[in-house]
């Protein structure tokens, strides 16, 4: 097999990776304060408010820190071994959910968020290990297509879960009086076990997981250094000036994920008008996936058409669709849905129409940051991209772990002023860096 139709080969496997081993979390965090909340409805001691956000800031809280680590662990153990202890750690987490309360689902959270910089830093790596400067975009492209076809099995698995549940209480789901979406015992065991039987196949891809030596990879491994070495080079690093004029891309890419994970879509289950919809958070599900896969298939072409696509072209593609997202968001969510169940009306009422066209638009936002995010972090440091990655994973768990924190707080509007505001200064930031790089490469030439 030719190098080039390898590194295309890696890029499915590792998105196949991704797909089956973030499921369970994905899946979990599209419902997992409405799922909480239902819960406590039935034992109120068993789960404490706002326990899906104050969980999932504990996921981020924790992935910070971890980050810190994860390069030295990649270093210490290889990717291989690095993936399969992620997968362990994931498999534990939606294993929780067969039991929620406080003393289970939290310490799950804290392996959780262990487990993401390993998965991050163990596929950066693998994913720069097999590319060069030419495909690293079309490879990342073609990787975070197929990953994201993740939402589209979830969207199905929710669909399913509500259909095939049998108990008395799933009755209750879609009635008016509760006023939001509500899951029963038995919806909330399939929904587990699900992302159970697809942590396991993650864990047998990462244990298979096919390994060649690429001419012109973009990874250029450093001398092998101790475990304090590693980390002396994750902090200095840190302290460069392009790491840091990326923090607010960085940040807003945290923020965007707690946002479009579990912010927009217990706004949507909280919204009371669309509390009888039973299937929209899986529909949203499913329009997130067709707009992941869009932009996917968008930035192949113009990888093929157009050189460095995967710079400027994509990032403006990113503040048009945020910009057209946030409009919609504030004109058609009511502004205490993402505290509370509500039946307030938004500015422009609702529509079964919004939440979907929402998770497009979170979709082609989400792929085009990723694709920017990881391009860029690739070029600033090529002589050790697992420390650029985990530095950018660092930040935006930082950012991810606040914004589900104020969720719980401020109305809608007022996430949408910090999304934006965040947005501004990291296209800023993005800019420099930019500049910086051409700077370079013409002193070295």
């Amino acid at each position: 097999m030719k190098d080039d139709t390898f590194t295309i080969l890696a890029s499915v496997i590792i998105g196949i990776l991704q797909m089956v081993l973030l499921f369970g979390y994905n899946l979990m965090g599209f419902a997992v304060e409405s799922v909480m909340h239902s819960v406590k409805g039935r034992c109120p001691d068993c789960i404490i408010d706002f326990a899906g956000y104050y969980g999932q800031c504990l996921v981020y809280i924790v992935y910070t820190l971890s980050n810190l680590l994860a390069p030295a662990i990649l270093h210490t153990i290889g990717i291989r071994k690095t993936l399969i202890v992620a997968s362990l750690c994931f498999l534990a987490y939606t294993s929780s959910f067969l039991y929620i309360h406080n003393f289970v689902y939290f310490p799950a959270a804290i392996l959780a968020g262990f487990a993401f910089p390993l998965y991050y830093v163990g596929a950066g790596t693998y994913s720069a290990k097999h590319s060069t400067d030419a495909t690293f975009s079309r490879n990342q492209a073609v990787f975070w297509t197929v990953a994201q076809i993740s939402f589209l099995l979830t969207g199905l698995l929710m669909i399913a879960s509500s259909e095939f549940s049998s108990d008395q209480e799933l009755q209750l789901n879609v009635t008016s009086a509760k006023g939001y979406r509500h899951y029963s015992e038995n919806e909330i065991d399939l929904l587990t076990y699900g992302s159970m039987a697809m942590a396991c196949i993650a864990l047998v891809i990462a244990a298979f997981l096919p390994m060649r030596n690429i001419p012109n990879s973009i990874f250029n491994p450093a001398n092998r250094k101790s475990f304090r070495e590693q980390l002396g080079l994750m902090f200095s690093t840190m302290m460069t000036s392009k790491m840091f004029l990326l923090v607010p891309l960085h940040c807003f890419g945290g923020m965007y994920i707690a946002f479009w994970l579990t912010i927009y879509p217990t706004t949507v289950a909280f919204t009371s008008e669309f509390a009888e919809h039973k299937h929209l958070i899986g529909y949203i599900c499913i329009s997130l996936t067709f707009g992941e896969v869009l932009l996917g298939l968008i930035i192949s072409y113009g990888n093929r058409k157009f050189a460095n696509f995967g710079q400027w072209p994509v990032l403006w593609m990113t503040v048009a669709s945020f910009g057209i997202n946030i409009v919609v968001l504030v004109l058609f969510s009511p502004p205490l849905a993402s505290i509370r169940p509500t039946d307030g009306l938004p500015i422009l009422g609702t529509s079964i129409a919004i939440p979907i066209l929402m998770g497009v638009l979170n979709g082609i936002v989400d792929g085009c940051l990723n694709n920017v995010r990881m391009v860029a972090c690739a070029k600033v440091l090529p002589e050790n991209p697992a420390i650029s990655f985990s530095i950018s994973k660092f930040y935006q768990g930082a950012a991810c772990a606040t914004f589900y924190y104020v969720s719980s707080i401020f109305t809608v509007y007022q996430l949408a002023g910090l999304l934006s505001g965040t947005l501004a200064l990291g296209v800023i930031g993005y800019a420099l860096v930019m500049r910086l790089h051409i700077n370079v490469k013409q002193i070295k030439c």
